[in-house]
């Protein structure tokens, strides 16, 4: 607040610059004070009621807006004593996260009331959340791990708000998607949370003006090689489900990451689905969050199958809720004074309305029919496993059954050259087979690894009997010129 705000920091009553005293409750005028403070007022209508977090710049506070008569959250970030260079860097960061969430609107995401300036501080109103973050979540978990259905259905709501994301024109990259950024509401939603370094797609850019991140959450790219694009949301997304259903911190082993345990259903799905999101190289990494979402929601499908108790709710709603609730974990009052996490720059927000619940039903999973695409993919790679069956084993037999028949040079070779067509055929056709599969996508097409293995026996059985008729022809010319 300036120092020559003329309204009382207790009661918000509006005073003489020249009074010492507020003349409505005879408190003391406090005009000293350069940040907010609990209990201040902003805007004669913000009455702040407690710090719950701070980090780098700013600190968040919990507010009461007397205007509307609800509970806000405000974030505030202090210029007074910062250097030329930190002023900057906090301007920068305040005006991304205005400039975003001002033309975003996702039920995920946080709704900005107002924002505005005095000569110290800058102000962003959003709505207020009651809860946790995850990062707070799990420290109360301490070892024990979510359960699978849990983290499913959690990376599909954090799916569909990135695939929002980078649909716009240009694509938002969040760039920080880690525990610390996620909260848990305490009516079981959850929110993405604190956007000061995320940032526009800029087409044509060589990389990103300044490097931004989290260790072990941040991909290769965002270290400063390139421009960060969509696929460093994927690489961050895959690593916060690897922590969440290995228990390892990725910060602690930057781009390490363990193969899943096999102990639980599903985990064999989950390793191929990380192995394509967590590439390094991020012209290999996954790209589109909606063939993720699909994964994900296939492999809860089939959680939900193997469900022995028909009481448990299906935890995906297309509110971006979770039906557990973490009030559960009684929080309380001082709990949630650290909700926020503590050195981060955050924000916190609250969405009343209910919404209906959606879109994956608690019934025994049914795989979806095959698509016309699927089915020739499928086709093909029959094809070339039979054919190089066929190939492998069908020049040796004809070679000992036709070995004492007499047949004029120019026939053999003819007949030699027949043989080989089905591995020839079976080669081609498993080649064919694997990119009609990879344009379905590799790790959801198992005709993808049949084409392949086709593709591989027939080249061999191809390769090797074309070597043994060039040997064996030859060593016949050898034989007649000696």
């Amino acid at each position: 607040m300036n120092g020559r705000d003329p309204y009382c920091a207790s009661c918000g009553a509006k005073n003489d610059l020249a009074d010492e005293v507020c003349f409505a409750c005879k408190q003391p005028l406090n005009r000293g004070a350069n940040e907010p403070t609990e209990r201040q007022f902003l805007r004669n209508r913000y009455r702040l009621l407690r710090k719950i977090g701070e980090g780098g710049f700013s600190a968040v506070y919990e507010a009461l807006d007397l205007q509307d008569e609800l509970h806000v959250a405000i974030k505030a970030v202090t210029l007074r004593g910062l250097s030329v260079q930190e002023k900057i860097d906090a301007t920068d960061t305040y005006n991304r996260e205005v400039s975003i969430l001002s033309t975003v609107h996702h039920r995920t995401l946080p709704r900005i009331h107002e924002y505005f300036a005095d000569p110290e501080c800058w102000y962003v109103v959003m709505d207020f959340i009651d809860g946790i973050t995850l990062e707070r979540y799990l420290e109360r978990r301490e070892a024990v791990l979510l359960p699978i259905e849990d983290v499913l259905d959690m990376g599909i709501v954090l799916c569909d708000v990135l695939d929002y994301l980078h649909r716009q024109r240009p694509a938002i990259i969040f760039r920080d998607l880690k525990p610390a950024n996620i909260m848990l509401a305490t009516d079981g939603h959850l929110y993405l949370i604190d956007f000061g370094i995320a940032r526009r797609f800029k087409p044509g850019q060589a990389k990103d003006t300044v490097p931004f991140g989290s260790a072990g959450y941040a991909a290769p790219e965002q270290y400063g090689r390139t421009q960060t694009a969509p696929q460093a949301d994927v690489f961050s997304l895959g690593a916060l489900l690897h922590q969440l259903l290995s228990g390892d911190d990725p910060s602690l082993t930057p781009f390490t990451f363990a193969p899943l345990p096999h102990n639980r259903p599903g985990m064999a799905e989950l390793n191929q689905l990380l192995f394509h999101m967590l590439e390094l190289d991020a012209s290999k990494r996954l790209t589109n969050m909606t063939t993720i979402r699909h994964e994900l929601q296939r492999v809860a499908g089939m959680q939900r199958a193997l469900i022995s108790s028909p009481q448990r709710m299906p935890t995906f709603q297309s509110s971006s809720a979770f039906t557990w609730q973490i009030d559960k974990l009684a929080v309380s009052d001082a709990s949630r004074d650290n909700a926020v996490g503590s050195g981060q720059q955050v924000m916190q927000m609250q969405f009343a309305a209910p919404i209906q619940q959606l879109a994956i039903p608690m019934q025994q999973f049914v795989p979806p029919p095959l698509s016309a695409s699927s089915l020739l993919s499928n086709g093909y790679a029959l094809a070339s496993l039979i054919l190089s069956s066929i190939g492998a084993v069908l020049p040796m037999y004809f070679f000992l059954c036709t070995a004492s028949v007499p047949m004029v040079n120019v026939s053999r070779v003819l007949f030699n050259v027949l043989i080989l067509i089905p591995s020839l055929l079976g080669t081609i056709f498993g080649q064919i087979g694997m990119r009609h599969a990879k344009k379905l996508h590799p790790i959801l097409q198992p005709g993808f690894k049949n084409a392949r293995n086709g593709f591989l026996l027939g080249a061999i059985a191809l390769g090797f009997y074309i070597c043994l008729s060039v040997f064996l022809y030859a060593l016949i010319l050898f034989l007649i010129r000696h």
